[in-house]
């Protein structure tokens, strides 16, 4: 039995459901949500769909600038943010309309807020970073007015993504998903007109002061990755594909349909090395393995389209080019075993090294983002373990797990510390307020169980850092002081960056589609989407 659930419409909105067949859609290759609640989105992809339907404070361009939303102007300080940086004022623009008709208000925060803190999302992850340290949420008029117990520089670009509507969220308190679920109600470019048991959702061009997308009908289909380069390629209907594979993308270039249009994710590839490992924990073992890692065949197989700039990092502001001795095809052994052996790493007769009775036991594991593991083919696991064997480690592939970033008490692998060395996909923070994975005073604790620092360290340079990061109103400031972040990293051989990871999106038949790093997403702009005809 089939299922549906749809949004309430204004009666004007109703006489503009036209037409009956979608203009454009959009196959995903991921899980469907299962919640019209935006804050309970399970992987990029469905919160960049939410932001088909939701809009926020403030959202991004497809340079990661933030730029108004619901918001009239992005705060800052003398504009918004108090001399102290503990108040925050946000001034909605007016005329802003729920997909029902309501207006949008002040109040409408405030209850987000409430059913945020109600929901109990911290038990495993903030909802956006920083909101932990908001003490109160004010609706004064047309004004949101946030107290902070603390100064959070990146606040005025990150609160409150999606803004959800209180005549909904209120009315439904003790419900699981504060009744989003059947009235998936926002103010974003389009509203759920039908949201199907299989994950489909049609949806509808949502009109007010924001202005009209170009497109009348969108529909967004989940779960297709069994013969979707096939499904694309003779699609009746303008179509696009968030993420190709590669063999995918071999059959639309063979049957030279659409375009393949490459952009970074966000994340970066690599190794990262937990520090308290005993192991680990000496950085003439790390050093070794990074040297003989075979990074070439890595890049060959999931690194940036040919001729794009081999740069690294994880932060935008501190990519520096791969050294070319890391580009070798066939690295050679020597500086390894040199830095081994330095490093007093004796060797037995058995081949085999140790130091002061600890074995040079190596386990390399693979590491993911949930919901689309990225795969590390044989091609480079095999050469990676005979390499480090070679020199006397006793290394090995633990191929039983896949260690997903996220906080531990969400089944994090990596910041339960339960590796030696990840190799895989990381991410890539648009700016060091948001957090990193190597900031000391974001380690996992039961006072801070959404917690996400994975490599152990307790460096105090990198804690100051950190906390300068987050304290700073200034984006040029944030900016210099992750490159410094990215710089005492590497000094620490915590994790050597490899390259951006990069998708490929199909596009065919649509105007305008302009890929938005992290955290704008695919449909920054979906607003300005057109079809053109087939040829």
């Amino acid at each position: 039995m089939r299922s549906e659930r749809s949004t309430p419409a204004s009666p004007a909105a109703i006489a503009e459901e036209r037409p009956v067949r979608a203009e454009a859609r959009i196959l995903a290759p991921f899980e469907a949500p299962v919640s019209g609640d935006p804050y309970a989105a399970i992987d990029d992809f469905q919160r960049d769909v939410w932001q088909l339907v939701y809009s926020g404070l403030v959202s991004r361009d497809a340079s990661a600038v933030a730029v108004p939303d619901l918001a009239a102007a992005v705060p800052g300080p003398g504009a918004g943010v108090s001399d102290d940086g503990l108040t925050i004022t946000w001034r909605l623009a007016p005329g802003r309309l729920w997909h029902d008709g309501t207006p949008v208000t002040a109040a409408d925060v405030r209850a987000t807020w409430s059913y945020l803190r109600r929901q109990g999302l911290l038990g495993k992850r903030e909802p956006f970073p920083g909101f932990d340290i908001i003490r109160s949420v004010e609706a004064d008029g047309e004004d949101v007015v946030v107290r902070l117990s603390e100064p959070f520089g990146i606040a005025p670009e990150c609160f409150f993504p999606f803004v959800l509507p209180a005549h909904v969220i209120e009315g439904a308190a003790a419900t699981t998903n504060g009744g989003l679920y059947s009235l998936p109600i926002g103010s974003g470019p389009f509203r759920v007109v039908r949201w199907e048991q299989d994950g489909t959702m049609m949806l509808a061009a949502h009109e007010d002061t924001g202005g009209r997308p170009e497109l009348d009908r969108i529909d967004v289909e989940f779960g297709k990755r069994t013969g979707l380069a096939d499904t694309y390629a003779l699609s009746p209907i303008p179509t696009f594909v968030p993420w190709l594979l590669p063999e995918e993308r071999e059959t639309v270039k063979r049957d030279q349909v659409g375009e393949i249009v490459p952009s970074e994710t966000g994340r970066w590839t690599g190794l990262l090395f937990n520090v308290t490992d005993g192991v680990m924990s000496d950085g003439a073992v790390r050093q070794a393995v990074a040297s003989l890692y075979p990074f070439a065949t890595a890049l060959a197989i999931h690194g940036p389209p040919e001729g794009a700039p081999l740069t690294v990092g994880p932060f935008q502001t501190a990519r520096e080019p791969i050294p070319a001795e890391r580009l070798s095809s066939d690295p050679s052994t020597d500086t390894a075993t040199a830095l081994l052996e330095q490093g007093d790493w004796q060797l037995s007769q058995g081949g085999k090294r140790s130091k002061a009775g600890v074995s040079l036991d190596i386990s390399l594991s693979l590491a993911s983002r949930a919901g689309f593991p990225h795969e590390i083919p044989s091609e480079v696991f095999d050469p990676a373990v005979k390499r480090l064997n070679s020199v006397g480690a006793d290394a090995r592939w633990n191929t039983s797990t896949t260690g997903f970033y996220s906080a531990p008490s969400d089944a994090g692998y990596l910041t339960q510390h339960r590796h030696q060395v990840s190799t895989g996909v990381f991410r890539m923070p648009l700016d060091p307020a948001w957090g990193s994975m190597f900031d000391p005073a974001d380690s996992p604790g039961w006072d801070r169980p959404w917690a996400v620092a994975v490599t152990g360290t307790d460096d105090a340079e990198l804690r100051d850092l950190h906390a300068a990061a987050r304290r700073s109103y200034d984006p040029a400031e944030r900016a210099r002081l992750g490159r410094l972040i990215g710089e005492r990293v590497q000094e620490l051989d915590l994790a050597v960056f490899e390259y951006p990871e990069t998708r490929y999106a199909g596009v065919l038949g649509i105007e305008g589609y302009m890929p938005g790093h992290y955290p704008a997403g695919d449909f920054w702009n979906v607003d300005q989407w057109k079809v053109r005809e087939r040829e």
